[in-house]
């Protein structure tokens, strides 16, 4: 019997247009790309890290010619404004340069010289590596993974997000114009049984992944069977940005809208609570915040002047949403901002008080949704913070560096950031998660360190047996 294909499509969320239309990858195509991605690793892995880093500055070459095109295409997949995917593609490329430092920092040779015996600490590739991107960024992510692992000498096959199938196809592309050796790069289309089949195959060497929290967990009950399998799971989180005692109420209302609505709510490191300390000052930034809202503009990339915000990736994103703040209100919230759903993707921001909600609803919205906690003092506030099983990004806004030395020692998130958004990790450090949010496998400058390990040799031009007692010696 033959095979029966699936296809599917990738609409653009402003408008509902088609921007891609394919099929899903088959079992037995999946099957085919693991065997030639392990036929490529050995010589691949041969070709040397000088090699493999000229043909990574060659690829960033070619991203900045096509870097507007990007930008374009995955504004028009997403719905992201152009301010923003522009902004992604300047930090694909700039992952590059930075990944090649981060290779030789993290990892590369180390080589101790005793006498006639030389102790030398090398990096080797893990292997064949799937690699799962996400829709919100769906080249600066994928790229985040799949450099650091071509440096270091693996073979990769990358899925990208069904809702974002076009972008992943236009980065492969950027990729097959240099050349590079046949199961080097491969990239395969679908979703989430192309996903599973790929990610739970007994010979893939390792899985990159950046999504739910529900599907990172499913991969790794998926791999019980082989705990050899190297697994670096981002996934996402339920982040609280703490308010203690601010002077400049605009520049903070700036940086929550920033911290809680930039894509839409579509960033895993947006601030998804606010908890402050109930002053009258923090209430009056409550009010300065809800006047702010309305004047956030929303539309779609190519509108102008540009908008801030866009859709949600799509219908069913948008009345997740909706569906979130309205369980919030039947729980006890109290409406704040009621967000409004237009052209069934477009969510204006929403508001709201859970500070009656006996029972926290810990669950990752991913969409404009903040909601607002009132704590009497600092203690409760990281309490309140840490009351989550996600452990991402946290944040404090306050005009006291105590006030963050008290929290940056007591909050359990990967990334804590003072008066500055929740969101814009930079690539040069590392970035991810602790608790639900990750395994402690770290992304962005410390991906280096899961796509290589650790060798050691010991190493002497002649036979050099131990001098042991009990053995007669020549």
């Amino acid at each position: 019997m033959g095979h029966e294909f699936i296809s599917f499509k990738s609409l653009n969320p402003a408008n509902q247009e088609i921007v891609w239309e394919g099929v899903e990858a088959s079992t037995e195509e999946i099957e085919e790309a693991i065997s030639v991605a392990q036929q490529a690793a050995l010589s691949w892995h041969l070709l040397g890290f000088e090699a493999r880093k000229n043909l990574v500055l060659t690829f960033q070459k070619e991203l900045e010619t096509h870097a507007e095109e990007g930008a374009l295409l995955v504004s028009q997949e997403t719905g992201k404004p152009l301010w923003e995917t522009r902004q992604e593609i300047s930090a694909a490329i700039a992952k590059c340069s930075i990944s090649i430092d981060a290779y030789q920092q993290r990892t590369g040779t180390h080589t101790v010289t005793l006498g006639s015996t030389q102790r030398t600490v090398t990096h080797a590739p893990i292997g064949v590596m799937a690699i799962l991107g996400p829709f919100n960024f769906p080249i600066h992510l994928l790229n985040g993974h799949m450099i650091p692992a071509l440096l270091a000498g693996n073979t990769v096959i990358v899925k990208p997000s069904e809702k974002t199938p076009a972008s992943g196809e236009w980065l492969i592309k950027l990729w097959q114009k240099l050349g590079l050796p046949k199961g080097v790069i491969q990239l395969i289309q679908g979703a989430r049984t192309v996903g599973e089949t790929l990610s739970s195959h007994p010979k893939i060497d390792a899985v990159c992944f950046t999504g739910s929290v529900k599907v990172g967990q499913a991969i790794a009950l998926a791999n019980t069977k082989t705990p050899q399998k190297l697994l670096a799971l981002e996934m996402g989180g339920n982040n609280p940005l703490i308010v203690s005692s601010v002077s400049d109420t605009s520049k903070a209302v700036l940086t929550l809208i920033q911290s809680a609505f930039i894509s839409s709510g579509q960033r895993c490191t947006c601030a998804r609570r606010v908890i402050l300390l109930d002053t009258v000052a923090n209430h009056e930034l409550i009010d300065a915040l809800k006047a702010h809202i309305s004047t956030i503009r929303i539309g779609p990339y190519d509108s102008h002047p540009e908008p801030f915000m866009g859709p949600l990736i799509d219908e069913n994103a948008a009345k997740a949403a909706l569906q979130f703040f309205e369980t919030l209100h039947i729980s006890g919230g109290i409406p704040l901002v009621n967000p409004k759903l237009s052209n069934s993707t477009f969510v204006s921001p929403g508001l709201i008080d859970t500070s009656l909600v006996k029972q926290p609803i810990d669950t990752e919205c991913f969409g404009p949704i903040l909601q607002v906690k009132w704590v009497k003092n600092l203690e409760d506030a990281v309490k309140e913070a840490n009351n989550t099983a996600f452990g991402l990004a946290a944040g404090l806004l306050s005009d006291s560096s105590a006030d963050f030395d008290y929290v940056f020692n007591r909050i359990k998130a990967g990334v804590i950031n003072w008066n500055c958004p929740t969101v814009g990790s930079s690539s040069t450090m590392p970035f991810g998660g602790v608790k639900s949010s990750g395994n402690y496998r770290p992304s962005a400058f410390y991906a280096a360190d899961y796509c290589a390990y650790p060798l050691a040799s010991t190493q002497n031009t002649e036979i050099t047996p131990l001098v042991t007692p009990g053995i007669d010696h020549a």
